[in-house]
Order: structure tokens, then sequence, then C-alpha cells
């Protein structure tokens, strides 16, 4: 008289959705950029780290922003330093002096259950607050289809060079 519990199958693998079909695919190689959704982890609930390779043309300060992310929180390291995390607007973080040459930026980004463990077929557009009635979705708030939230560092983040 219920509906049954939810059931997980886990690997190193990727998954394609698309409407109300889902199927195992190979793991993605790399991520870019962008919604985990299209990269072939979109029911994925852990950390994707983000490595890039920064040449500074010249020694100055550097102000990171990542503007457009969704995950609970981002943590960012540079040549092996964590130097902090982003998770409230303005979305910046100093990053500190920076000498020329190469440097190598980490981004990680902190998974959410949302598309894991939330409502993925309720169909209501204006849900706001997830609690127990999300999943009791019925008539046009139900949907075959799934209806998964957008995940990862979505835009590229920009770097801000103050000249020392």
């Amino acid at each position: 008289k219920t509906n049954t519990e939810w059931c997980y199958l886990l690997g190193r693998f990727g998954v394609r959705a698309a409407g109300r079909f889902a199927r195992v695919v190979p793991e993605p190689e790399h991520l870019c950029f962008g919604d985990w959704i299209r990269q072939g982890l979109p029911f994925y609930a852990g950390n994707v780290t983000y490595l890039s390779r920064v040449t500074c043309e010249k020694r100055g300060r550097v102000i990171l922003e990542a503007s457009h992310f969704r995950a609970p929180l981002l943590k960012v390291s540079v040549d092996g330093v964590r130097k902090g995390p982003i998770a409230f607007a303005p979305y910046r973080l100093d990053l500190g002096e920076w000498e020329e040459g190469l440097h190598t930026v980490e981004l990680t980004a902190f998974g959410s259950r949302i598309n894991t463990f939330g409502p993925v077929h309720n169909s209501d557009a204006g849900l706001r607050w997830v609690g127990p009635d999300a999943w009791r979705s019925t008539g046009n708030r139900w949907s075959y289809e799934y209806r998964l939230k957008p995940q990862g560092v979505l835009v590229t983040p920009r770097l801000w060079i103050y000249k020392g």
C-alpha cells in the first residue's frame, strides 16, 4: 500500500537520461564547466574537482569569481595550497599575489543530493520547499520524465588580475 524504496547501482559509470529513460553508459573521461547532467552524471551526488592550468603574464593580486554554479559549496586551491571556500554572493575569492608563470587552480564543487534522493518526477516548476509531499505528487504535478536540476560549475569562472 505504499511506493517501493529507491534502489541504487554503485560503480564507475555514467548515465544518459533523456525524457523518462535512463541508461548506463561509459564513465566520462573528463568534465568541462557546465551542467553535469549533460556530461553523463545526472544522478551523481559526489564532489567534482575541476583542474585548470593558468598562465599569469604579469605579477599581481588575483581574484577568482565563480558566480554561476549549482553546488552547496566550492573549495579553491592554487598550486596545491588551499585558498578558501566560495558559498555566498558575490561569489569571489582573493587568491593572493601571483608570480608570473604557470599556476594550477583546483575548484572542487561539493555534491548535492537533489538529483539522487530528490523528487525527480515532481513537475511543479514552482516547488520552493522539498518536504514529504514533494514525493507524493499526483495529477499535473507528476511526470514520468526525469525533472533534474542543473549541477556543477555552470559557467567558466573568471580570474581578475590587479597589477602589483
